[in-house]
């Protein structure tokens, strides 16, 4: 059983997309995704931005998970104009690719379940025809090779860069195929694409 998800969840012309990584591995991780992906998903049809989302799924987490487990989540909601709203929670940064230039456009915030009384914030960016956000999982950079050298984030990003023109499908077999030829896998894989057409 992994710990990694990914969503969509689609709602009266609005959309959340996000990924989520719960700390550890097995069943007890497995079950706290399905709770996450439950809250979230509850949540996601009421009104708000996402940073009162993460709040109420945070606060749904605290009391029904063992104490030193926790939840990273990336997140992106559109759908009603030529703008996104993006959080990060604990996560890997969302990359925006625009004309084979890689952005950050999250600023850091603590994981989901890490202590009470947590809030969290949000903020809107651009997405022009051809933009590509990536969501990914620490567990596609997260990698070592023999020498015990990091793959890392910025490998990422230039994968982005260079094949962002690409179907989104080849892209994400580039990262994989990249990710698993520099060394074993040592944590669940995910990966969202999204491109705006």
């Amino acid at each position: 059983l992994g710990g990694d998800l990914v969503d969509v969840v689609h709602d009266q012309g609005r959309w959340l997309a996000y990924v989520a990584d719960v700390s550890g591995h097995g069943v007890g991780p497995g079950v706290v995704m399905g709770l996450c992906k439950s809250a979230m998903r509850m949540r996601a049809r009421g009104a708000g931005g996402i940073g009162p989302l993460l709040e109420d799924v945070h606060a749904v987490l605290m009391p029904l998970k063992p104490p030193a487990m926790f939840v990273t989540v990336a997140c992106v909601r559109g759908g009603v104009d030529d703008r996104l709203e993006c959080a990060v929670a604990g996560h890997l940064p969302i990359l925006r690719v625009r004309n084979g230039r890689v952005e950050e456009v999250t600023e850091p915030q603590l994981a989901i379940g890490m202590f009470d009384g947590t809030t969290f914030g949000s903020h809107t960016v651009d997405a022009q025809p051809g933009d590509l956000f990536a969501l990914l999982t620490d567990g596609v950079v997260e990698v070592f090779d023999n020498e015990t050298r990091e793959l890392g984030l910025d490998w990422a990003k230039q994968v982005l860069a260079a094949d962002h023109h690409r179907a989104l499908v080849a892209i994400a077999d580039r990262l994989f195929s990249g990710s698993r030829a520099h060394g074993p896998q040592l944590d669940d894989q995910t990966l969202l694409l999204i491109r705006r057409v």
